[in-house]
């Protein structure tokens, strides 16, 4: 603000937008922080026996936004987390597949579900994006033939419920 911003050659004033990059890219990663801690809570409130924490930020995908391990699901869930004006599931859901893959030296177990939670800035809703494939996997330990690669999207306070129920089989 001030004294301080107008020294960095930034005119900023009262109540004004945040015009300088490093400003932008701060609160741009406070506000993905906030949303990563605010994910590991409802998970935590829905399983509490649950080892569930922020990854480890690094620019390496040695692990997940959300790590949730020893979780009395099918595995590990590998949890990218993204709040934004335009978010994008179908491409975080990209990167989630593609990281899990390829994080064959973490402390992670051998099997990564991949999911998205995700939330439009200014909305209410929290939702999880996964294949359907998974989303059938985690709920009836099932792979049902035929069921794709497609996406489906569903709130993750719903999600985690049903979820919380014992894992048949």
């Amino acid at each position: 603000g001030g004294a301080e911003g107008q020294r960095r050659g930034v005119r900023q004033r009262p109540g004004a937008a945040v015009t300088d990059r490093a400003a932008v890219g701060r609160r741009s990663r406070n506000k993905g922080a906030a949303f990563e801690r605010l994910v590991v809570n409802m998970i935590k409130g829905a399983w509490p026996d649950v080892d569930v924490r922020r990854g480890k930020q690094s620019h390496l995908a040695d692990e997940p936004d959300v790590v949730v391990t020893a979780a009395d699901v099918r595995g590990d869930l590998w949890i990218e987390c993204q709040h934004a004006n335009a978010p994008s599931p179908a491409s975080k859901m990209d990167q989630a597949r593609r990281d899990s893959e390829r994080a064959d030296d973490t402390p992670l177990s051998e099997t990564r579900v991949p999911v998205v939670v995700w939330r439009r800035t200014g909305a209410r809703a929290i939702l999880a994006t996964t294949s359907l494939t998974i989303l059938v996997w985690l709920i009836h330990g099932d792979m049902r033939a035929g069921a794709g690669d497609v996406l489906v999207t569903v709130d993750l306070a719903d999600l985690l419920s049903a979820l919380a129920v014992p894992v048949p089989g």
